[in-house]
Order: structure tokens, then C-alpha cells, then sequence
């Protein structure tokens, strides 16, 4: 007897043998997607990410090298602030020279200060993208120890 292969076993293994390299791709594509590879252009859309008890309430960078952080104490307790630091990685690249605003002795819960950076390199022109990295010291003086506040900021340059 002579026995005639199945017309679907065909396109089954097709279907498996394609479609799992099809998958394979797609996820590779999401992966790559999520972590920015493939980003075409800079979002210029303020954000933030990271920092801890010591948050960015609001910011901006100007093309003269000036970068001003608002921040808030969401500790729920009293803080002292001590120093700040911020690094320009895109936009320009390297450290901001100046600071003021710093020390707060006593800030309160919920309280916002506005601290300014100066000397920043800033080498793109108003409307192009910048990435700053951002760590602001403080002190919880119920224990004595010393935290930073550490994290990214973004947006357009003003």
C-alpha cells in the first residue's frame, strides 16, 4: 500500500519552524525598542527618574550653562542639606563648576529650595536635548547620617 503524507503536516511545520523565529524577532525588537537603541530622535519632554528623599519638583537648563533644580523634602521629616553636584552627559558633557542655594539647615517637610548650577557645559543651542545627572546631599538630624539623592533629569535646553 502506498501511503499519501497529510496535506497539513506541511504547513504545520512551516508554521513552527517560521514562527518561531518570527517570535524570536519580535521580542528582540521590544527589547531593543524599550531600552532606547532604537529611539530616531531625543524627546525633549522634562522627566526624571531615580532620587530618593529628596525629589525634583520642577527644572530647567539654559544655553548660557545654567541649570536650576527645584527640589521638595518628601522625608516626611526635618532634613539638612549640605551640597549638590550635576553633571551634564548630553547637551555638552562635563561637570557644572558652581553651585548656590546650599546649605538648608532646616528643611521641612514638603519645603522646596531652589538650587542653581553655574559653569555647566552646555554646547547645544535653545531647543536640543539635555541629560543631567543630579546628587544632592543631606542629613537626617534625628540619626546623624549622612544620604545623597541621586538621579537623572531631561528636557529641552531653554
Amino acid at each position: 500500500m502506498n501511503k499519501k503524507p497529510k496535506k497539513g503536516q506541511g504547513a504545520v511545520e512551516y508554521m513552527m519552524t517560521y514562527g518561531w523565529a518570527i517570535l524570536v524577532i519580535l521580542a528582540l525588537g521590544v527589547v531593543l525598542w524599550r531600552s532606547g537603541i532604537l529611539s530616531i530622535g531625543q524627546d525633549t519632554t522634562p522627566g526624571q527618574r531615580g532620587f530618593s528623599q529628596v525629589t525634583p519638583l520642577d527644572w530647567r537648563c539654559l544655553s548660557d550653562g545654567t541649570l536650576t533644580v527645584t527640589v521638595t523634602n518628601e522625608a516626611g521629616l526635618i532634613l539638612n542639606l549640605s551640597t549638590a553636584n550635576a553633571s551634564i552627559t548630553s547637551g555638552g558633557s562635563g561637570t557644572c563648576t558652581g553651585v548656590s542655594g546650599l546649605p538648608v539647615s532646616i528643611f521641612r517637610p514638603a519645603q522646596s529650595v531652589t538650587i542653581t548650577f553655574t559653569g555647566c557645559p552646555i554646547t547645544d543651542k535653545a531647543g536640543e536635548y539635555y541629560r543631567a545627572e543630579v546628587g544632592i546631599t543631606y542629613t537626617n538630624p534625628s540619626s546623624g547620617i549622612e544620604h545623597v539623592s541621586y538621579g537623572k533629569i531631561w528636557g529641552g535646553i531653554e
